[in-house]
């Protein structure tokens, strides 16, 4: 394989055509976290304030798609100058896609997580979707189909071939996907369909090295339970569809990376745990699929070797509730974190990116004193390396944590800001600077053990998860 120096493994390269802003703005006028920093601007009673605060993810969404890689390379290779050295080596990103096809109204109060989704007589990606007593719910953007933004991504990163070639850059979207579709008539065949018509690269051997792959190459699919999915399905119609599609993707070793944090945008707030609980995918890690027809009929697919990024390790909060030093061990188990500690340990080919943490350090009177994640974080690749995770499976978390940037909704947050105040500079080194520093502050590991372990988070772990 190629030597590769650097990877962000979770970032967007979405503008406002690929955003559902009517929806975004009506979630947020009822009270909804979303993922719409504009929207939330544009309906807020101080919107000077909130405007200027959020200046540079308005911009970026405002900006064409092929400026903003410009941005994100610019910015990358003056943190590579900056931080890791300057050092010679492939940078990968690996965009994710956002599906918002059949994203659900905030006011489709009536429906519920149980009820069965059929496609209307007809079938097709064009029949709206209707629930079991023949409502509607579908909500279609007009022009803004997944498959409408792979092609406007991917024509943008063909547009910045010479920039990306001479930077020594690599960027290898993931297919956003909603599972909901393979309950339409054409089921898994559809899939594979858009799969192909987008540039998904199906060859194993072929994605084993990122030289060998194209720039806009697609490798991954990328889910975002919040928009109306429990992954696991939640009645046996889905469920049956669902873990096929993932039967197929292990089969292929073709990555996910799954929504796994509390706070996000979603379609129904009062849902969303439900669906973006790691336990879902631990029942789907249990599974094993008999094949019943297709190009593997008669085998038998253990899950548990599918190839799972459990994205934003549950978030900082989460981590920090996690390392509880109030008990005898310092860790709470009834956290998602932990859940996710398990499944890193026991499963071979599953993995958590660190996307959108706070790294930032809450500065109490001009004294620069860590946050409680931050504290977490030092805690648990500490006891990681002592031992004191115990021992639920054969894999160290060290080998199994990605570095992700978020770009651009981390944009707004102090943590990639030069000053904690909203007026400071916004720019990539100040994030990635914040989380080296966090790194080289854990008190288990060496000099020459800090360094590696910031080589392995972004660069050595990934290009075991993406490239099989």
């Amino acid at each position: 394989m190629s030597d590769v120096c650097f990877v962000d493994c979770h970032c967007h390269l979405f503008n406002i055509a690929d955003v559902p802003l009517y929806a975004s703005i009506e979630a947020t006028a009822s009270g909804i976290n979303t993922m719409g920093a504009l929207a939330a601007a544009l309906v807020s009673s101080k919107a000077g304030k909130a405007l200027y605060g959020k200046r540079e993810i308005i911009s970026f969404f405002e900006r064409t798609i092929e400026e903003n890689i410009e941005l994100l390379v610019n910015q990358i290779s003056e943190t590579i100058d900056n931080h890791v050295g300057g050092e010679d080596g492939l940078r990968i990103l690996t965009p994710l896609v956002m599906d918002f096809d059949l994203i659900l109204p905030a006011f489709d109060k009536h429906l519920q997580e149980d009820d069965p989704f059929v496609p209307r007589e007809g079938g097709g990606l064009d029949a709206q979707l209707v629930d079991g007593d023949g409502e509607e719910f579908r909500f279609m953007m007009p022009g803004r189909s997944v498959r409408t933004q792979m092609d406007r991504l991917r024509s943008a990163i063909a547009d910045q071939e010479k920039l990306l070639s001479k930077n020594s850059f690599k960027v290898f979207p993931f297919l956003g996907y909603d599972p909901r579709k393979l309950l339409l008539k054409e089921g898994l065949k559809g899939f594979k369909s858009l799969w192909k018509s987008v540039g998904g690269v199906t060859d194993s051997a072929k994605r084993s090295d990122p030289e060998s792959l194209a720039n806009g190459d697609v490798i991954g699919v990328k889910l975002y339970p919040p928009i109306g999915f429990n992954p696991y399905g939640t009645n046996s119609g889905e469920r049956q569809a669902f873990l096929k599609f993932y039967a197929w993707l292990a089969e292929k070793q073709i990555p996910i990376t799954a929504h796994c944090q509390r706070g996000s945008y979603s379609t129904d707030p009062s849902s969303i745990e439900r669906r973006t609980d790691p336990r879902n995918w631990e029942r789907v890690l249990e599974t094993k699929y008999k094949w019943k027809d297709g190009e593997f009929k008669g085998k038998t697919t253990n899950l548990a070797c599918l190839r799972l990024n459990l994205a934003h390790f549950a978030g900082e909060k989460d981590m920090d509730d996690m390392i509880d030093w109030t008990k005898f061990d310092g860790i709470d188990e009834d956290t998602w974190s932990w859940t996710i500690v398990e499944m890193l340990q026991e499963y071979p080919n599953v993995y958590a990116d660190i996307a959108a943490f706070d790294f930032a350090p809450y500065n109490i009177k001009g004294k620069g004193l860590y946050s409680g994640a931050i504290k977490a974080f030092h805690g648990l690749l500490d006891k990681d390396k002592s031992g004191g995770l115990g021992a639920n499976g054969s894999h160290m978390i060290c080998d199994k944590m990605l570095w992700g940037s978020d770009v651009p909704m981390i944009i707004s947050c102090d943590a990639i800001r030069s000053g904690l105040t909203g007026d400071k500079e916004s720019h990539y080194k100040f994030l990635y600077g914040r989380f080296r520093d966090t790194v080289f502050k854990c008190k288990k590991y060496d000099a020459q053990g800090k360094r590696d372990l910031v080589g392995k988070i972004t660069s050595g772990n990934a290009l075991k998860f993406l490239f099989p």
